[in-house]
C-alpha cells in the first residue's frame, strides 16, 4: 500500500485537534481554492487542494472512516518500522558493529515471523479506509460543490417514486404500488409502470369485489331455499293433524 495523507498535515493541526478546529481550518484553506472562485495559474491543481482538504475533514470528522485511517496508519507506520529494522540489520557490517548487527538480526526474525501477520492487517486496514472513503464518496461528501450542483441537476424523482440501496447499490421504489427496478425512473416511463400497476392492484380488488358479491348472493339464495322448505315442512304437518281431528 502507498503512503498514507496526513489529513492532520493538510489542514496545519496538530494531532488529535477538536472537531471545531478541524472545521476552522477547513474553511480557512479551502477559500483559497475552491473551485467556485480560485483565479490562479493552476486550476487543477487548486481543485485536487480543495478535494484532499475536502476529504481530510470528512474523514476526520467521521468517527467510523476516522477510526479506519487511524487503524491504517498504524499498520502501515508498523510494516514500516519492521521494513526499516531489515534495512538497517543489513546495512550493519563491521567486527566493530557485531553485536549490534547480532541485535539488529534477532528483531528482524521477529519482525520476519511477524511479518505475513502486519502485512495482513495493513491490507485489512486498508481495506476498511477504502470502504469508509467509498461510503463517503457515495454520500457526496468529497466532491467539489460545482459537480455536486451538476450532478444533483438530474432532477427529483418523479412522483411517488422513492431512492433507496441495498448491498451498496441504489435502487428506486414506488411508495404506493411497491414497485421497485434498478434503473432511475424517467417521468414518462415512471408514471407508465405507476399507472399499469395501479390499473393491476385495482384489477384485483374489484375481482375480489365480485367474488364477495357471489358468496353473498349464493349464501342469501340458501337461506331462502332452505326457509322455503321449511314453510312447507309446517304446512304438511299442518294438513295432517287435521286429518286425525276429521277422523
Amino acid at each position: 500500500m502507498g503512503s498514507l495523507k496526513d489529513y492532520w498535515s493538510l489542514l496545519g493541526l496538530a494531532s488529535g485537534a477538536s472537531e471545531k478546529e478541524i472545521h476552522t481550518a477547513y474553511r480557512k484553506q479551502s477559500l483559497a481554492v475552491h473551485p467556485d472562485r480560485y483565479r490562479g495559474a493552476d486550476p487543477e491543481g487548486a481543485k485536487q487542494r480543495f478535494l484532499d482538504l475536502t476529504e481530510a475533514k470528512e474523514t476526520l470528522c467521521d468517527e467510523k472512516a476516522r477510526r479506519a485511517w487511524e487503524k491504517a496508519r498504524a499498520a502501515a507506520a508498523a510494516a514500516a518500522a519492521a521494513r526499516a529494522a531489515h534495512a538497517a540489520a543489513r546495512a550493519a557490517q563491521g567486527e566493530g558493529r557485531r553485536r549490534l548487527r547480532e541485535a539488529l538480526e534477532a528483531r528482524e526474525g521477529a519482525a520476519a515471523r511477524g511479518e505475513e501477520e502486519l502485512r495482513r492487517e495493513e491490507e485489512e486496514a486498508a481495506a476498511a479506509l477504502r470502504r469508509e472513503m467509498e461510503r463517503l464518496r457515495r454520500e457526496g461528501r468529497l466532491e467539489a460543490r460545482g459537480e455536486k450542483r451538476r450532478r444533483e441537476g438530474e432532477g427529483a424523482l418523479p412522483e411517488g417514486w422513492r431512492e433507496a440501496e441495498a448491498g451498496g447499490r441504489v435502487y428506486y421504489y414506488h411508495a404506493a404500488t411497491r414497485a421497485t427496478q434498478w434503473e432511475r425512473p424517467e417521468a414518462a416511463a415512471a408514471e407508465g409502470a405507476a399507472a399499469a400497476a395501479v390499473e393491476a392492484q385495482e384489477s384485483v380488488t374489484l375481482r375480489r369485489l365480485r367474488q364477495a358479491a357471489e358468496r353473498q348472493r349464493l349464501v342469501r339464495q340458501m337461506e331462502e331455499e332452505g326457509g322455503g322448505e321449511a314453510r312447507r315442512g309446517e304446512a304438511g304437518g299442518g294438513e295432517a293433524e287435521g286429518g286425525e281431528t276429521e277422523a
